[in-house]
């Protein structure tokens, strides 16, 4: 063969590697892994698509811009990860509605100026398991004192628990003389998402009135008594060790709070642009933190959740958020969930005890709480 010809050809491919590498660098930035563990990509796409697919407003049209697809023996399954679509600046984002489970391998699909795109990527290995036993970081109610008809109670691990491995004959309420008393608790208890916050419920027979569940045992508390808390082997974590068996609270019982609570203020800066600054929201009386532990949320006035860190303060009459990144000029809302109530179940619309139907049926919508950053 002429070396001649044999070079020409070398070359055409050498350019025709060289003219493709931008375009697959180009494939790979235009698809961003904003969360691994969650399932959070983005695809960057024309402002034509995106106007097309805002206008559009279609699950259906989303997925055949941008889906992400599980990795099965290096197969790509075609049917594409369930989730939520929203559209941010230049990109498509999706986010999972299931656990991304752990070392598994996930591709990203975008179709973008009638072109595919593709990126592969790993969810995080699963994490070392604690070694040591759960420990108890914080119990709620934090206050001392507390009305007779409080209703939830609820500790806080420093490591995920076990669901399913609870005991609760060992947590018990002891009087001022160590006495247990019998049948407080509702046989189920509740955990938040990620397992480190158990909610033990008293039973609602015995602290509503009038219904006159086991009466023979009288009252679960009394106004004026102190009462101790205590926990006993009744919580196992994931890694197979009990939770400390020591751990005890000893409340102030008053009298049963049957007032609403209220919004006494929100405190809302001027918050500075490229701050950190925290807004808070402080109530009329401590709450139930329950109720607002996972469903307090902070958006854009567009509904973008702003990421950031929600604490509670001052008994849980006060809470506040502090963003993760600096504040952008714009319009915010500070969300409080439809649940939000005191100690005794009380909503900021409708009293826990109600005899009155109209009121029982009514449902507490969301508080929306706006301000603006300038």
């Amino acid at each position: 063969m002429d070396s001649t010809f044999f070079a020409g050809i070398m070359k055409r491919i050498i350019l025709m590697v060289l003219l493709a590498c931008p375009m697959m660098m180009l494939g790979q930035e235009r698809i961003e892994i904003l969360d691994s563990a969650r399932f959070e990509v983005a695809g960057r796409l024309l402002p034509s698509e995106l106007k097309y697919l805002s206008e559009k407003n279609d699950p259906v049209a989303f997925r055949r811009f941008l889906s992400v697809h599980w990795i099965v023996d290096n197969v790509t399954v075609d049917q594409p990860v369930l989730g939520r679509y929203k559209i941010k600046g230049q990109y498509l984002c999706f986010t999972s509605t299931s656990d991304a489970g752990s070392n598994l391998t996930f591709e990203v699909r975008l179709q973008s100026r009638g072109e595919e795109f593709r990126k592969r990527f790993k969810s995080p290995p699963q994490p070392e398991l604690n070694p040591f036993a759960p420990q108890v970081l914080a119990h709620y109610p934090s206050a001392q004192a507390i009305p007779e008809n409080t209703l939830l109670f609820y500790l806080k691990f420093d490591q995920p628990m076990d669901p399913d491995v609870f005991d609760l004959k060992e947590v018990k309420i002891l009087d001022s003389l160590g006495l247990d008393r019998p049948l407080v608790w509702r046989h189920k208890v509740a955990w938040n998402e990620d397992y480190t916050v158990v909610a033990l419920m008293l039973h609602p027979g015995r602290v509503k009135k009038d219904i006159r569940y086991l009466d023979e045992y009288g009252e679960i508390f009394y106004p004026g008594e102190r009462v101790t808390l205590q926990l006993g082997k009744a919580f196992q974590g994931v890694n197979n060790r009990w939770a400390e068996c020591s751990y005890a609270i000893t409340y102030t019982i008053t009298e049963s709070d049957t007032l609403l609570p209220s919004i006494e203020e929100f405190q809302k800066g001027p918050v500075k642009p490229g701050s950190k600054e925290a807004v808070s929201v402080r109530f009329s009386e401590p709450m139930c933190y329950g109720s607002l532990l996972e469903g307090l949320q902070l958006t854009s006035a567009q509904g973008e959740v702003i990421q950031g860190t929600f604490q509670s303060e001052q008994e849980e009459r006060s809470w506040s958020f502090t963003p993760d990144a600096p504040w952008e000029i714009g319009n915010y809302l500070f969300i409080l969930p439809e649940l939000t109530a005191d100690l005794a179940q009380n909503q900021l619309d409708r009293p826990f005890e109600s005899t009155n139907l109209e009121q029982m049926k009514r449902r507490q919508e969301s508080v929306l709480l706006r301000f603006r950053v300038e």
